[in-house]
């Protein structure tokens, strides 16, 4: 097994195939191991490295677990454990490999030190031990001993006579550390050593400048004695030999692929670039050729071959690029005698040169010949081939060359600007509509014409000169018709290569009649599709076919199993689909293999194959949305209710209930008045409630009686679904979730009792979670707990991890409450790798703020800000919802830090936002109460109480927000109290709250302050005023809390009736739940009348 550090991780089974290792800390944990190799790594330096905000309950069940999972992958004979060490065995690691190489080279003549010093360099594919940051003191180790490597191979190189070996591989060192002198030293004498003294002066003096600029010092001796060694020795070579012309334009955008060529040259014989048309094959070989012309002693020649349409024509094209003549200096004759081939061969001979083909695609059995027989007798020659095909002959070492790399679709202009295509597109445009200002105000747009251009140098210049007349946002909104607008090019270019249309065209004469027809009906695809997408899509396709066209440049593997075609030549394509009459066919074939593929993905979401379900969903999803739009463009509208419904399942799980609800009420609105089709119901009800979800989700903290309605609503779908035989496990939980919103607790629970003897396993392990919630919202922690137990064993044997991750949250969290650290610890270390399972798939910030959340009620603030710190890399792409609650966890967090200025920042903006949104009520109470437990914090007694009254005036009571808003704010009156001296009404609130769920000061604020107030009131007199907390009821608290805040600000309010009596009645439970009206703004009337109206904008 060979294991690769010197980058990104890489494992290679003992076959050479790649194993998958994923999950950073799994990927951390094997490059640790390789690091150390052969030597075995201490279990408590791994943990330590591993979990470097802070160890998990149990390390060495966590580190177990962290095993089991490799050895799955890797083997279980690979990863030994013995006296509490952990190390590899039976592998091979590069690192450990680039370190012997090395002592090989210091003991070898310097013949032989330059082959062994290219082996070692060439184990290096990146940053070493990239996923492993805490070892940054041994990749600088390791980082340094490549430096001291390269060095050694330009001396090596240099003292043997290979300069321009020493050129190309000291190049791109020297600019990665540019004020690194023996790298300097040793490339100013390559590029003298290959006769270009002027450069070899000019990168003399701007390494001298740039010394002294950054010193205020001059040059060491090495850099000096080689800028001597320049001035004083004449240039070793004199102008190549060839027949390159020298370019008209600059070269753009491909450095890095020029030194890579250079260096693979020096060794092998045969290159082919290959690649579609228009991608920049010529000028790269051109380039290339130009700058290794210094080291090759007989020159660099090259012979066209695109107009030769007779392949008897080519020898005599090649004989005639390199000078070849009979000996009285008449042109050999038009057709080829059979000894004309023997002549070139004659010519070459031993001769030291490069021979570049260029555009062999149409002639390849005749220019396979031909190469075959040049690197058969002529031993010093090297051939360059540019072609969109390989020949397949050996020897060969095809170097695919793609599109410049595509500018970011949103970054500082600055970034833009440096892209390489945007480079070529400023500096061809510079040339052809030199009054056209492209700066920084164009970036964007400019960005958007490469983009839409695939980043293919020819298309880029070809929309480079037509800013000569269309200013850049009308020349980027006209590239629909690309093939009608990009036309024009250079006179001196090919006629192939004058216009877009043609450049393609000639690559589609080339086809044969079978891999027409599928490049064709492979345009339908908005996404790199894979084999079995392709052949169920296309018809007549099969993969010898595919392959075909993946040889000739037409499609391209992407190495993940899928195949792309890039958008130009799938625009030309779509037109030849349109022509043969074939696009709605195959539209509707598309539509048809997408649809089984998330009807068959909404199963396999809940199964252990999950993550490859969301994999797949994930790398398919253009070509799935393609399709459903293609079943409402048609009006299939059962199909169309099935796909989203399908799709709205892997919406759910990535929380983007926002694109759920888009294209489910696209789908609705296809609906008739006769209902959905029959054996649709169940998809029905699911785009339902995804249509509604932002109408449903203020509703289930609003009105209640609005709610029910709602909730009898979609019971009335989910009910006939289950009737019908196609309700979703989804649905039906939703069904019940609803039930217990609503405060339909006897229904929902029937139902659940109902699912729980389900054939379904899903069904019957989501009915025990629904129960888990049910028994929690209403203070059942015994019965909560047992469920959470049942659930999660159900969701772990299924392999569904992203339920298991969420109930085994609900389960930590609740043994926080109950004072089950131990297991609250070790559930919360069991969701830390599964979210890292996650990570590759899904954006899990949900899971990863409620970590923190959970964490921070536990005190564990280390814990806290690792877990944070990941949910913070995730948010970018995050809903909006989710982006609001994660700024409320970090103003909790960074008050819990003690950073109270920072807290009260972010927890009095987003307050700001919310209202100005209309954002629901209970992130707006949140908000308020996190602000004013801020203020409170930081000494800002008074207004901190403020906040809290505006909190208590928004809240609307019912069976949801009874127990998560009130205890909040209830909590934050009592610490206002205590702040203010009054430590028995203090302990009369936290009583109350710590009563809402039956468990006992679950606020880390309150657990840390509770010492103290029973010291104050003795615990005679701690527990009295508690008691007469726990007594109160939803509406009492808010009594409660409104005359604490009164008496606290020295106002003088009376309260409604109403609320007393809600402290005085029984089980509230058993009474209507009240209204809006009933507890909110009109009943607690906390703030003075002349605040009232500044403050009418608080209330939403």
């Amino acid at each position: 097994m060979r294991i690769g550090v010197l980058g990104p991780l890489e494992v290679f089974a003992d076959d050479g195939a790649p194993l998958a290792v994923t999950g950073a800390r799994p990927r951390a944990f094997v490059t640790l191991l390789a690091a150390a190799y052969p030597k075995a790594v201490d279990a408590a330096r791994l943990t330590a490295l591993l979990w470097p905000g802070g160890p998990p309950a149990n390390p060495a069940n966590a580190l177990q677990a962290l095993v089991s999972r490799l050895r799955k992958v890797m083997g279980s004979e690979r990863i030994r454990h013995t006296d509490g060490r952990y190390l590899l065995t039976g592998v091979e690691v590069d690192a450990t490999r680039f370190a012997a190489l090395l002592t090989d080279a210091a003991r070898a003549p310097a013949d032989e030190r330059v082959g062994i010093l290219r082996a070692a360099l060439g184990l290096w594919r990146g940053l070493p031990l990239a996923d492993a940051p805490v070892l940054g003191a041994e990749a600088a180790r390791l980082t340094e001993l490549r430096r001291d490597a390269v060095a050694a191979h330009g001396h090596a190189c240099l003292d043997t006579g290979r300069a321009a070996e020493a050129l190309a591989l000291l190049t791109p060192a020297t600019a990665a550390d540019p004020r690194h002198e023996v790298l300097q030293a040793l490339r100013i004498r390559a590029l003298h050593a290959t006769g270009r003294q002027a450069e070899a002066l000019a990168a003399y003096e701007e390494v001298r400048a740039a010394i002294n600029a950054d010193f205020g010092a001059d040059p060491g001796p090495e850099l000096a004695a080689a800028y001597l060694a320049v001035l004083r020795e004449p240039s070793p070579t004199t102008d190549p030999r060839g027949n390159l012309a020298h370019p008209i334009t600059s070269f753009v955008g491909r450095d890095t692929e020029v030194a890579e060529l250079r260096e693979l040259l020096l060794d092998r014989r045969l290159v082919t670039l290959l690649g579609p048309g228009g991608a920049g094959k010529t000028r790269l070989a051109v380039e290339t050729g130009r700058q290794t012309a210094a080291d090759r002693p007989d020159g660099v020649w090259i012979a066209e071959l695109a107009p030769l349409s007779d392949p008897a024509e080519l020898p005599r094209t090649v004989a005639r690029a390199i000078g070849v003549r009979d000996p009285l200096g008449v042109p050999l004759p038009s057709h080829d005698p059979p000894e004309r081939l023997d002549r070139i061969v004659a010519a070459i001979g031993e001769r030291r040169m490069l021979l570049i083909l260029d555009n062999g695609e149409h002639l390849l059995d005749a220019v396979a010949a031909l190469t075959g027989r040049l690197l058969s007798d002529c031993p010093e020659l090297t051939i360059l081939l540019t072609s969109r095909e390989p020949l397949g002959i050996p020897g060969e070492v095809p170097r695919p060359v793609s599109p410049l790399p595509l500018p970011p679709t949103t970054a500082p202009a600055a970034e833009i600007l440096r892209n390489p295509a945007i480079r070529l597109l400023r500096d061809r445009a510079a040339t052809s509509a030199p009054s056209v200002i492209l700066g920084d105000a164009q970036a964007p747009v400019l960005a958007q014409i490469v983009r839409r251009l695939d980043g293919m140098p020819l298309a880029i210049e070809l929309a480079a000169a037509r800013l000569r007349t269309l200013a850049p946002a009308d020349l980027a909104a006209r590239l629909d018709d690309r093939f009608g607008l990009l036309v024009g090019g250079s006179r001196a270019a090919l006629p192939r290569h004058q216009t877009l249309r043609a450049v393609v065209e000639w690559s589609w004469d080339l086809l044969g009649v079978a891999e027409r027809e599928l490049a064709r009906r492979f345009a339908v695809f908005a996404g790199p599709p894979d084999l079995a997408a392709v052949e169920a899509t296309c018809a007549g396709a099969s993969p010898a076919t595919l392959g075909s066209l993946v040889d000739r440049s037409f499609v391209e593997f992407t190495g993940d199993g899928r195949y792309r075609m890039l958008e130009t030549i799938r625009a030309y394509a779509a037109e030849r689909l349109a022509e043969a009459g074939e696009s709605a066919s195959t539209a509707d074939a598309h539509a048809a293999h997408f649809l089984a593929v998330a009807v068959a993905g909404q199963h396999g979401l809940h199964q252990p194959e999950q993550l490859e379900w969301l994999r797949r969903f994930t790398v398919h999803n253009d070509n799935l949305l393609a399709a459903l739009r293609r079943l409402i463009d048609r009006g299939d509208t059962g199909d169309a209710l099935r796909m989203c419904s399908a799709l709205c399942e892997r919406w759910w799980i990535l929380n983007d209930q926002g694109e759920a609800a888009l294209w489910a009420r696209r789908v609705l609105a296809m609906v008739g008045d006769d209902g959905p089709p029959r054996g649709t119901a169940g998809a029905y009800a699911m785009c339902h409630f995804s249509a509604g979800f932002d109408a449903w989700a203020p509703t289930m903290f609003g009105d209640p009686a609005v709610m029910d309605a709602m909730t009898t609503d979609f019971l009335r779908l989910a009910d006939a679904a289950e009737a019908e035989g196609t309700a979703s496990v989804t649905v039906l939980a939703f069904g019940a979730t609803l039930c217990m919103l609503a405060g339909r607790h006897d229904d929902g629970r029937a139902r659940l009792s109902r699912y729980l003897t389900a054939d379904d396993p899903w069904l019957v392990a989501t009915a025990h979670m629904s129960l888990a919630y049910f028994a929690l919202n209403t203070g059942d922690n015994a019965t909560a707990v047992a469920e959470f137990e049942t659930t999660v064993a159900a969701f772990g044997a299924l392999g569904d991890r992203f339920n298991l991750a969420n109930v085994s949250l609900g389960l930590a969290d609740l043994c926080l409450r109950t004072g089950d650290h131990e297991r609250a610890a070790a559930l919360l270390s069991s969701v830390d790798v599964i979210a890292d399972e996650l990570a590759d798939y899904v954006e899990a910030v949900d899971i990863h703020l409620w970590l923190t959340r959970i964490r921070l009620a536990g005190g564990d603030l280390a814990g806290a800000e690792v877990s944070a710190r990941k949910a913070r890399t995730m948010l970018g792409s995050a809903a909006a919802t989710t982006r609001t609650h994660a700024r409320l966890i970090f103003s909790t967090l960074l008050r819990a830090q003690g950073h109270l200025d920072e807290a009260v920042e972010v927890a009095g903006e987003l307050v700001g936002e919310l209202l100005a949104a209309g954002a629901v009520q209970p992130l707006v109470c949140w908000a308020y109460a996190q602000l004013g437990r801020a203020r409170v914090a930081r000494g800002e007694t008074e207004e901190g109480l403020r906040d809290h009254a505006r909190a208590l005036r928004l809240l609307h009571v019912n069976p949801t927000t009874r127990l998560q808003a009130v205890p909040l704010i209830i909590d934050g009156v009592g610490l206002a109290a205590l702040a203010g001296g009054d430590a028995r009404r203090a302990a009369t609130l936290f009583g109350m709250a710590a009563a809402f769920d039956n468990h006992t000061h679950h606020d880390a604020d309150v657990a840390a302050v509770l010492p103290s107030v029973r010291a104050i009131l003795g615990a005679e007199g701690f527990a009295e005023a508690c008691a007469e907390g726990r007594d109160a009821t939803p509406p009492g608290a808010l009594s409660l809390g409104a005359e604490a805040i009164a008496s606290l600000l020295g106002l003088d309010l009376s309260l409604v009736g109403a609320d007393r009596k809600g402290r005085e009645d029984g089980d509230e439970e058993q009474r209507p739940q009240p209204g809006p009206g009933q507890f909110g703004a009109e009943a607690v009337g906390v703030v003075p009348a002349e605040e009232q109206a500044a403050d009418a904008g608080d209330q939403v």
